[in-house]
């Protein structure tokens, strides 16, 4: 298993981009929604709780499980191999609008496959199976991916639908 811990830190300055933001809703032919799309990125850029985004997840991990059958087994369960893998992210800073922390995205995707070595008609052959996002571990059917600052003011998450599982399949021969 590989854990991983980070603590990033916010550099950038966006004072500009803030005066830039106040001229531009002084002026009455700006677009309401343009105008609160940008108070939004300013939002979600610069705040002092810390660097936001996936890659400021403070903890972070992924697992493997690997069984390989023995050579000499028997019948269908020689050169038989079966996976499973996971990686883990923890819930991370989307923003701080309005001085509200909004934190979310977790996940767990777990990933899964079966693979065969043998020969066939002479030819060493590998199959395999496999089904990446088989499961979600941290989430059902939604997860929080961002937030958006209604007209209202008030500050909502926005959900999407996490990954349909993805299966694929190979065929690996060797001359």
């Amino acid at each position: 298993m590989i854990n991983a811990f980070t603590s990033p830190r916010r550099v950038a300055q966006f004072g500009f981009l803030a005066g830039a933001l106040t001229a531009a809703s002084k002026r009455p032919d700006e677009s309401p929604t343009l105008l609160l799309d940008a108070k939004n990125l300013l939002d979600t850029l610069d705040n002092s709780a810390g660097a936001t985004g996936a890659r400021a997840a403070p903890w972070s991990a992924s697992w493997v499980v690997d069984y390989a059958f023995a050579k000499d087994a028997p019948g269908v369960l020689r050169g038989l191999r079966l996976g499973v893998n996971g990686i883990w992210r923890d819930d991370y800073l989307f923003g701080v609008p309005n001085r509200q922390k909004m934190i979310g995205g977790s996940s767990h995707l777990v990933h899964a496959y079966v693979m065969r070595e043998q020969k066939i008609w002479g030819q060493q052959t590998r199959i395999r199976v496999g089904v990446r996002n088989l499961v979600d571990l941290e989430n059902n059917d939604v997860r929080k991916t961002s937030f958006t600052t209604l007209a209202s003011g008030a500050n909502v998450y926005r959900f999407i639908y996490v990954m349909p599982p993805q299966y694929s399949a190979e065929v690996t021969v060797k001359f």
